[in-house]
């Protein structure tokens, strides 16, 4: 099998049953509202249609998110053969969100030629239509178009099935299903309508997994029409395929015209650029008030569909940069559960909000427990303890609205509830920290940094400085609130119930959190860091698996999992400026001390050897690059990495363009990088649109003009 990126191109030719778990990945087509994986129409799997926001619950993991049927199984019969394909190419059209198939089937009777085209309807969030032609049957042609039933993986090969079939009806060329939740939910419809030409007979199937339509009495020259309807009734009116298809190209294109991508330089970066920015647009949904963004998108089935930091620290530069609106609703989440995270916060003994290290759309705690590590003739049972001690979850909330408002100045949407979110988040920290007199400064202690390699450390460098600019936006705006004009901050901030006490304390903690040991210009990671033995590792900056029994060896070494203190670095650099020697001094300390075992790791240390100009910049680059397009970490079959593919944009706006946010003002000192002859974006700031365009002929240059 092989695979190609072009710009907006990626062609997939040849089948390979292994290899199809992650080539389903790569061709998965959404909307933002429901997505259906990429796997071969033609062959049968166990994989279905996902749902934004449609969570059910489930043994050990708590809620995930729950796969409806497979709307989409094409099955071919040739004079009472199954056809069995051949020669499959392909293409998933990123321009347009159009995934295109081509096969030849051969069976007994000669081999047919077989074509389909099919998207996730860009403004029709609910549909799903798909067009096929079969041509060159010599023999009976018999095919079958259902709505299977499909299972949630489970563990050790066992799955979970989470509906049965409450009723169905045919009705015509329709078919209606409700699907009712086997352990409590809401109901889910599916509605489909079939249209075929050159066959003369739809013959209603149904058993006890599958119902659908037989299509026979079929012509050499067959079309068949499909349209699939998820989670809403449509009104009886038949759709037609060129009106839908028009409408579906033109959302796509206006999609790609506000952001303004342009690439030039060799095909596998430029196609890769496309390539992921394609994937991240198709988990946004323009017609929802809020956005819930898995940390493998609606992709598949890796961490149960569960929402972590990556989507609030990860994609808030990409979306507040280049589209501001998906930006906002991604935090209209987060707007939508605090009441939740404030529950949480007095649960765990604190003041305030404390936002869950794994979300579901309640909002409360979804990090299981325990997990089973599975061996040849065991199973055991093993702590989880990144839902008790990875904190800095809250702080990451804090900087995306932060980064919202600085690049959009929404005044509405931090009355409405950015306010809050800060107000409250400061209020955990508060709580939160602890006063060291040995030091003379606060300490927050016991909890997990990014690198979970290290448990229950205190004053991990990225939890504290995260805290820490929580506190002090915090205490920035609701000043800036309560000597406000507007009679809407300062009354929010009254509301809240903020006093001047409070926010001088806020910048109290914040002036005297304690930021680490220094060696040199090097911050140690947490405390006692400095004191570990070093670990030996490659060169290669190839992702390293380490097996969870080995673990605990790596806790007493200086062997980190991802960034962690130049992510930190990083963050403090975009907002407010790092000195160049201090950033150059750690990433050049603690690259070579990482695994990259988390996808998250290489594209923060990619953007910033691409921002210092650094050898390495290139090669990290293009590992990013892998991440799902290479399978670099093996695990593309469980959905796509949308924490890297923000992280890949980090590269792009931080490290190519050179964003900054000195002073509340745009700034940009552009580097470039090998295989990128020209890239060009454009950025939302405070209303307006700035298109920058950067060339790298030589010394970067860089262009900037505002879009009327």
């Amino acid at each position: 099998m092989q695979i190609e990126v072009k710009p907006y191109r990626l062609c997939v030719k040849g089948f390979s049953r292994r290899d199809e778990p992650w080539v389903g990945t790569l061709l998965t087509l959404s909307n933002g509202r429901i997505a259906v994986r990429g796997e071969l129409e033609l062959e049968p799997f166990d994989t279905g249609t996902l749902h934004a926001g449609y969570y059910l619950d489930v043994p050990l993991w708590r809620r995930e998110l729950a796969q409806l049927p497979r709307i989409n199984g094409v099955y071919v019969l040739c004079s009472g053969e199954p056809a069995r394909p051949e020669k499959v190419e392909r293409e998933l059209d990123l321009r347009e969100g159009l995934l295109r198939v081509r096969a030849s089937l051969s069976c007994t009777a000669g081999n047919l030629r077989y074509t389909s085209t099919s998207a996730a309807h860009r403004r029709l969030k609910s549909l799903y239509m798909q067009r096929v032609e079969l041509e060159g049957c010599s023999g009976e042609l018999l095919v079958t178009l259902p709505i299977e039933l499909a299972s949630n993986p489970f563990v050790a090969g066992a799955s979970v099935r989470h509906f049965d079939i409450a009723g169905f009806k045919f009705d015509g060329a329709w078919l209606s299903v409700l699907l009712e939740p086997k352990r409590g939910g809401k109901p889910i419809a599916l509605t489909s309508f079939l249209r075929s030409t050159g066959c003369s007979e739809l013959i209603p199937v149904s058993s006890a997994g599958a119902l659908g339509f037989l299509v026979t009495g079929c012509s050499s020259r067959v079309t068949l029409e499909r349209y699939t309807f998820v989670g809403e009734t449509p009104q009886r009116e038949e759709p037609l395929w060129d009106s839908l298809l028009r409408s579906h190209k033109a959302a796509w294109r206006e999609l790609w015209e506000k952001i303004g991508l342009e690439v030039e330089g060799e095909d596998r970066i430029a196609g890769a650029i496309t390539f992921y920015t394609y994937h991240l647009l198709q988990l946004i949904d323009e017609d929802s008030d809020s956005l819930m963004i898995p940390s493998r998108g609606l992709h598949g089935f890796g961490y149960r569909g569960h929402i972590f930091w990556d989507t609030d620290l990860y994609l808030a530069l990409f979306l507040s940069a280049l589209y501001p609106e998906a930006a906002k609703k991604v935090l209209k989440f987060r707007c939508k559960t605090l009441e939740a995270a404030r529950a949480y916060a007095a649960q765990s003994g604190h003041k305030g909000a404390r936002y869950p290290w794994e979300s579901v759309d309640s909002g409360f705690e979804a990090t299981p427990r325990h997990g089973l590590l599975l061996k040849e003739n065991s199973c055991q049972c093993v702590d989880i303890l990144t839902g008790e001690k990875e904190i800095h979850i809250t702080a990451d909330v804090a900087f995306a609205v932060d980064l919202y408002y600085k690049l959009t100045g929404d005044t509405h949407f931090m009355a409405e509830c950015g306010l809050h979110i800060l107000v409250e988040s400061a209020r955990f920290w508060a709580s939160r920290v602890a006063w060291d007199p040995g030091k003379s400064a606060y300490v927050i202690r016991d909890v997990i940094g990014p690198d979970e390699y290290h448990v229950g450390v205190d004053n991990n460098y990225f939890t504290n400085v995260m805290a820490k600019l929580n506190l002090e936006r915090a205490a920035h705006y609701v000043e800036e609130a309560l000597s406000s004009k507007s009679s809407l901050l300062r009354a929010v901030a009254e509301n809240l119930g903020v006093t001047r006490q409070e926010v001088e304390k806020w910048k109290e903690i914040a002036g005297r959190i304690f930021e680490g040991r220094r060696e040199g210009l090097v911050v140690e990671q947490f405390e006692g860091y400095f004191d570990l033995e070093e670990g030996q590792l490659n060169s290669s900056y190839a992702p390293v698996r380490v097996p969870v029994e080995e673990l605990e060896k790596l806790s007493q070494l200086k062997v980190i999992k991802q960034a962690d203190v130049v992510l930190a670095l990083l963050i403090q650099d975009l907002v407010s400026g790092v000195p160049k020697e201090v950033l150059e001094a750690n990433y050049r300390y603690y690259l070579p001390r990482t695994t990259h075992e988390s996808s998250l790791s290489l594209p923060i240390y990619a953007a910033v050897a691409i921002s210092l100009k650094d050898e390495n910049a290139g090669g990290l680059f293009s590992k990013v690059l892998d991440t799902d397009l290479g399978n670099l970490y093996g695990n593309t079959d469980d959905g796509f990495h949308v924490g890297a593919a923000g992280g890949l944009w980090y590269a792009i706006l931080y490290g190519l363009l050179g964003l900054r946010l000195s002073h509340e003002e745009l700034r940009f000192k552009p580097s470039c990088v090998d295989g990128i002859r020209r890239l060009s974006v454009n950025i939302s700031y405070r209303g307006a649109r700035l298109k920058v365009d950067l060339r790298c002929d030589g010394e970067p240059l860089l262009h900037k003009s505002f879009l009327t």
